[in-house]
């Protein structure tokens, strides 16, 4: 959600056997009013755990559009009602970016477009995400790929649009 009136928001909605469809809860809400982008994606592991990766778009003005970009990462282990960061912190309804933690900041200010990628679970029921980076004054974009280790990120570089690649993937 999100409008000229409104900050922009991700609403998570649940389908009863009626085919009724009702809010159950907001877990991220805009710092401002306007234009919403978090292109959520979300997986879920062998435990029901929802795993959700999206990427927070805020700051236009006349100088930009997009002039801050975040990544955040948020679980839910009770279907979608409530939820927490990856250190484990739980999170209140409308939380922002500031409250959820980001994992990776850019944007037009600090010269980096970020684009989300997926949020994907793999048997061992470890998170994992990718995502990339252009730098916003030239043509050169990096492809990161993460996991989730002991509420910690950690992220390997695999390629640029150069051609190159970490050989380990």
């Amino acid at each position: 959600t999100g409008s000229q009136h409104t900050a922009g928001s991700i609403e998570i909605w649940k389908k009863s056997s009626d085919t009724q469809f009702t809010r159950i809860s907001t877990p991220v809400v805009n710092r401002e009013k306007g234009y919403a982008a978090f292109n959520p994606s979300i997986a879920v592991d062998s435990q029901n755990y929802i795993h959700m990766l999206a990427l927070v778009h805020e700051g236009t003005n006349d100088e930009g559009y997009g002039l801050y970009q975040a990544l955040i990462y948020l679980v839910s282990k009770d279907g979608g009602y409530t939820w927490e960061n990856a250190k484990g912190k739980k999170l209140g309804s409308y939380a922002d970016v500031e409250e959820v933690g980001p994992f990776y900041e850019g944007g037009l200010s600090s010269n980096v477009v970020v684009t989300s990628g997926v949020v994907v679970v793999s048997p061992a029921d470890t998170a994992l995400v990718n995502f990339s980076t252009q730098a916003s004054d030239e043509l050169v974009s990096d492809f990161y790929v993460g996991e989730l280790k002991n509420s910690n990120w950690e992220f390997i570089r695999v390629g640029n649009d150069r051609g190159v690649f970490d050989g380990r993937f």
